[in-house]
């Protein structure tokens, strides 16, 4: 098999099962100039593999690996000013339509 394609390197060669103790952690950009830090204080809920055109993806892969946690449990540390909302408005219409259905009888 010559041609392989790269779905994404965290999960290219299987998946890996979660640490049993983790609480969480802090993720750090690689900007050189201000690293936006984020602090995450729970397990994933789950993942999310997204092909999308306007998530990042690594070099050569086809899918960007989100990390679902509760809102709560995630907080932008340092340099939040740096992070820009790419689907503000797509998460408004996604509010509306979960609270349309709720008002359908």
């Amino acid at each position: 098999m010559g041609n392989t394609m790269s779905i994404h390197p965290s999960v290219d060669n299987g998946i890996k099962p979660r640490a049993k103790d983790f609480a969480g952690g802090t993720l750090v950009c690689k900007c050189a100039d201000k690293p936006v830090k984020v602090s995450v204080k729970s397990q994933s809920a789950h993942n999310h593999a997204c092909g999308c055109t306007k998530c990042w993806k690594p070099k050569g892969t086809m899918f960007s690996i989100v990390a679902v946690v509760p809102r709560d449990k995630l907080s932008v540390t340092e340099n939040a000013d740096k992070l820009v909302s790419c689907l503000a408005n797509i998460w408004s219409e996604r509010e509306g339509l979960s609270l349309a259905k709720r008002r359908v009888p």
